[in-house]
């Protein structure tokens, strides 16, 4: 303990006068009588701030009522707080942080009353008036733009997003473009009718004034003010970081910069002291560690600093540094090794007193104000709820010992606790990302086995998993009325059994080798698919041939799995949406297969045999048709062999798959409407209509118009959702495949809303078929497709699959990788055409579930 000078004893000491004064309605008042000051800090601190605002997070509300407050309340309209502050010779100003906001003014001690009255308007009676609403949301999104030019701000906010991965401080306080541009005038109303309340609020008054006047000014304004919303949010607790958390990110800049973050103490823990002190010694003067070794003896770094930021509810320490592009790798080692040594005790009992030193000394400086003074007691009253607290800080600082020092830094600077974020130079992300799709893009082939059949390869490395995929031709398209549902029923079948395994068996050789594997049904295609171990493809290879080659039927696993299917359709024909579905198929199909659903009909589960499946199994092989696939670590020249292998095992038919298909659907001309009724609460509307064939740009159209008209944001979703009130979901559903598929525009609503539901539908086929998309939802659904098709280069098995398919529609399997420049080249009038000439054709058909409980 170090000895006690007059400069600590009056800095416990000075706090001890401070007057706390509560109001009825919930709100404190502290006071610190200063009678040799002339002048006067006042200010108030609201219990809100960024990390509080629920819904709207990331919206910066807290901040825009920072902004609002200035611009008039109860007496003071306009700009006439600056104003008279201005003209009193004073100063006022403001800020948000994560937890609280705080607004500031200092005047004349004879002017103490003029400012209590204003601080007292602004916050309990603001105007909010709606053209300077405008005008300063056009500010914080200008505010907002400044910041993102700022590389040093960029790199802070990530790095506030990777330390944190749960609570909302990892949000910016200003929050994000998007959603910026989002908030209206009322949203910020009700945040503040939400969150500014009496007992949120507290006022600190500091300087040359009596604590009972002070009192009386603030009660004579205050004390009516009604409680408001006391509900408090439950914020979600930030688990403690278990492990090394990288992240590169990219900034037009030449310089690079580095930042290395940790979670640290709130600000009323017993050690936060301690960490101040550590942070010092690393990186917060000339004559600090990191600061000493890395940028002035070494060079690595142009600029070096490190931080505590600690608040009421969490905190975290750090360094920031930033040097040439070719400096960062070593630089960052550098740091990393520093670091451990640190978390090792490599300190000394010098470091620590220097700092000790420092940082007192700066605390007593902060003490020699009355803005400094208030903000001390703000930040206490925050962190432990009362001003007695205001001088513990400081004991606890004094009392910081090497012992201390040591073992918060051997807790704190553990690399499993850090996230380190990377600044590049924008360049240097265009350079790499390029040459990661180039060399995805390059990788991809298609080669002819000896029968005929396609193989589809792409060399991965990132992970040791190989993703199999294979599309043979089947689904509703090959099936009659009198076999429908059997591809469904094929799909389960292959997989409960082969010549090689029984069911149990198969079961175990899966498990064992830790396989995944899924078989599928649709429309147009039987599709298997297969993810393994690298050190596991023989063994899915080996169930790869063993499922296609040598299939076996088990009599009493057929009939279970049949009958499954066949009380699965009971229950589905009392499912509002599907029924509604699959009667708009049967009037847009008539006799054509896509007519029927892909689980099938009662009627044609029946029939079937286990002989059915074995002759609809081996016609669905044809060679020509059929396309297997590989993502992964391989070897290329094994992996042709393994394959040719299998297709010689495989028993082929002969038959032209253009003899198997039937002919494409006839669409009547005229509009037809179903009305159905259920024993269900929910009604189901639906409009349907023709759609396209799953080839060539059309179909990408198609793609955009779907996104378009999906989703919270869509305009089908606003009129039906959110400004009738209709409906639960809704929204549209557009298939394609071989043959023309079908656009569904659906609403899930209630009897009464049924009516007007569809309406409204037929009011957005009606605005899209004249009108088109505009350019903002044209261009939102453009930026959402492209992203979702990028995404497929990240995830080997997505990639496969659509490569996969895509070769087997005849489109080629290196689409998926072209189609994000695809749909970006699309252009809006373009594609409106397109969408017009198919929403032109008359033969509608409306659809209506309607529940049999009018009531």
């Amino acid at each position: 303990m170090r000895n006690q000078t007059p400069s600590d004893l009056l800095a416990r000491s000075i706090f001890d006068g401070v007057r706390k004064f509560v109001y009825d309605n919930g709100l404190t008042l502290y006071v610190l009588e200063r009678p040799e000051s002339s002048s006067v800090s006042v200010q108030s601190w609201v219990k809100t701030g960024s990390i509080h605002e629920g819904d709207y997070l990331g919206c910066g509300l807290s901040h825009f009522l920072e902004h609002m407050l200035f611009q008039g309340c109860s007496g003071y309209p306009e700009h006439a707080v600056a104003d008279t502050i201005n003209n009193l010779g004073g100063d006022i100003n403001a800020y948000t942080s994560y937890g609280e906001t705080v607004y500031q003014l200092e005047v004349s001690a004879v002017d103490a009353e003029k400012g209590i009255d204003i601080l007292c308007s602004m916050i309990k009676t603001p105007d909010f008036p709606e053209e300077k609403f405008l005008s300063e949301k056009a500010v914080i999104l200008r505010e907002r733009d400044m910041l993102r030019d700022n590389p040093g701000r960029s790199l802070l906010e990530r790095l506030w997003r990777e330390v944190f991965l749960a609570h909302p401080v990892r949000h910016t306080i200003i929050g994000y473009h998007e959603k910026i541009v989002s908030v209206t005038r009322e949203m910020v109303v009700d945040y503040y009718q939400r969150r500014y309340s009496p007992e949120r609020s507290f006022i600190i008054i500091c300087g040359g004034i009596k604590a009972d006047d002070a009192a009386m000014m603030v009660g004579k304004r205050l004390e009516d003010w009604k409680r408001g919303n006391i509900f408090e949010l439950d914020l979600p607790r930030e688990p403690e970081a278990s492990g090394l958390r990288r992240c590169d990110i990219f900034f037009k800049d030449p310089l690079a910069r580095l930042s290395v973050g940790l979670q640290s103490p709130s600000i009323a823990d017993p050690q936060v002291a301690a960490v101040d002190v550590l942070s010092g010694i690393i990186g917060q003067s000339q004559s600090s560690r990191l600061i000493q070794r890395l940028q002035l003896e070494r060079e690595l770094a142009l600029t070096l600093n490190s931080f505590n930021y600690s608040t009421y509810f969490c905190g975290m320490t750090g360094i920031f540094a930033s040097c040439t592009p070719a400096k960062m790798e070593k630089l960052e080692h550098a740091i990393r090794e520093e670091l451990k040594s640190i978390a090792n005790g490599e300190i000394s009992a010098k470091e620590v007193d220097r700092e000790v030193l420092q940082q007192s000394t700066d605390y007593l400086r902060m003490l020699s104000s009355n803005s400094g003074l208030a903000n001390t007691l703000g930040s206490t009253i925050m962190a432990f709820g009362n001003p007695m607290s205001a001088g513990l800080y400081y004991d606890r600082l004094n009392s910081v010992d090497i012992k201390n020092v040591r073992s918060v830094a051997a807790h704190l600077l553990q690399e499993n606790r850090m996230a380190i974020v990377r600044q590049y130079p924008e360049k240097k992300r265009k350079n790499s990302t390029t040459k990661s799709v180039k060399s995805q893009v390059t990788d991809m082939r298609c080669e002819k086995l000896s029968n005929g059949a396609r193989l589809v390869s792409c060399q991965r490395k990132q992970l040791p998993l190989i993703d199999i995929c294979v599309v043979i031709p089947g689904g509703t398209i090959l099936e009659k009325a009198a076999n429908s549902g059997i591809s469904a029923l094929l799909a389960s079948m292959l997989s409960s059994g082969t010549q090689r395994w029984n069911e149990s068996e198969l079961g175990t050789f899966i498990d064992e080798n830790a396989l995944d594997l899924n078989i599928t049904a649709g429309r147009n295609s039987i599709v298997f698919r297969i993810n393994c171990r690298t050190d596991r493809f023989d063994a899915a290879m080996a169930l790869l041939e063993s499922i296609i080659a040598e299939p076996m039927f088990n009599e009493k696993i057929f009939k279970r799995e049949r009958s499954s299917m066949i009380e699965n359709l009971k229950s589905r024909v009392l499912i509002p949406s599907r029924i509604a579905g699959d009667k708009a198929a049967a009037e847009i199909y008539g006799a054509h297969p896509y007519s029927r659903p892909i689980a099938g009909t009662m009627n044609g589960l029946r029939s079937l045999t286990i002989q059915d499946l074995y002759d609809f199994y081996y016609s669905c092989l044809v060679p020509g048709s059929v396309v297997f696939g590989v993502a992964g670590n391989f070897d290329r020249t094994r992996l042709k062999n393994k394959f040719e292998k299998i297709v010689k095992a495989i028993n082929w038919s002969q038959k032209d798959l253009a003899l198997l298909l039937p002919p494409p659907p006839e669409f009547k001309d005229y509009r037809r409407s179903k009305t159905l009724e259920l024993p269900r609460e929910q009604c189901v509307v639906l409009l349907a209509l023709p759609g396209c064939e799953n080839y060539g740009q059309v179909h990408c159209v198609f793609d955009l118009l779907e996104n378009a008209l999906n989703g919270m944001s869509s305009k089908l979703f606003k009129t039906i959702r959110e400004d009738a009130g209709l409906a639960y979901s809704t929204g549209v559903e557009i298939s394609s495949g071989i043959h023309r598929g079908m656009i569904i525009l659906y609403a899930i609503t209630s009897h009464s809303g049924a009516q007007t539901a569809m309406s409204l539908l037929e009011r957005e086929v009606k605005r899209i078929r004249n009108k088109g998309l505009d350019e903002a939802e044209f261009q939102a659904a453009v930026r959402s497709v492209a992203f979702d098709y990028e995404r497929l280069l990240e995830k080997q098995e997505t990639l496969i699959f659509h490569a996969v398919l895509s070769e087997y529609y005849g489109n080629g399997c290196r689409l998926a990788l072209m189609l994000p420049a695809i749909y970006r080249g699309i252009k809006r009038k373009e594609a409106n055409a397109v969408i017009k000439n198919y929403l032109n054709f008359p033969g509608v058909v409306s659809v209506n579930v309607l529940s049999d409980r009018k009531q």
